[in-house]
């Protein structure tokens, strides 16, 4: 659910996680859910379809946004700015932006656009989380290319395959990893595609629980 606590703004939990207090009622867990799809696929893929205007850098105006919500599903004829910006706070996957007005996905595009994201204080090496049984499919394959938020696929050669296309290359042989999991930007800041892994055992962080 998403609630709003008048000290500490937004939160999903029953009660605000700084005071306790339990806030006032926005959206149950339904509506968060139905409402961020809907957010995923009008800022990532289709926005044409809600008849908005998406400009260069991804940016839809959220008045327009809310107003084309409402008309589409008399469920959300409730739907406020407030409602929006307290479910892009909250997102755990930091996958919404809202500014002057206006709102954007922050990765997963299907759409050719320049996010113009900052590239400040991006380390020379990253760690991609996997397990044991997976890792040996990143050396066979290299890492997936593409947005997160996809269907489930059977295993990582084929996630690469299905996000491969003319704006996802699949990853290039001198990006596939032989023996560790440090992974390397390859590429300058801001672009998205180059990484390779390099070997480094001793390196790799402790396992991630599967959730």
């Amino acid at each position: 659910m998403l609630k709003e606590c008048r000290s500490h703004g937004y939160f999903r939990e029953e009660f605000c996680p700084h005071c306790g207090d339990e806030g006032k009622f926005l959206l149950n867990d339904e509506e968060v859910e139905i409402l961020g799809r809907t957010m995923a696929g009008v800022l990532r893929h289709f926005p044409e379809r809600y008849g908005l205007e998406m400009d260069a850098h991804g940016w839809v105006d959220l008045r327009d946004f809310l107003t084309a919500v409402q008309i589409r599903n008399r469920r959300f004829r409730f739907l406020r700015q407030h409602h929006v910006v307290g479910l892009i706070e909250t997102d755990p996957k930091g996958r919404y932006q809202f500014d002057d007005g206006k709102i954007r996905a922050t990765y997963g595009h299907s759409k050719d656009l320049d996010l113009d994201l900052p590239t400040d204080g991006i380390p020379d090496v990253l760690f991609y989380p996997t397990t044991e049984e997976e890792s040996h499919l990143l050396m066979e394959a290299g890492l997936p290319v593409g947005p997160e938020d996809g269907p489930p696929e059977r295993d990582v050669r084929s996630r690469t395959r299905s996000r491969s296309g003319p704006n996802r290359p699949a990853p290039h042989p001198r990006d596939r990893c032989e023996d560790g999991a440090g992974i390397r930007r390859r590429d300058p800041p801001g672009r998205q595609d180059g990484v390779h892994v390099e070997g480094n055992p001793e390196r790799v962080p402790p396992p991630l629980d599967a959730r």
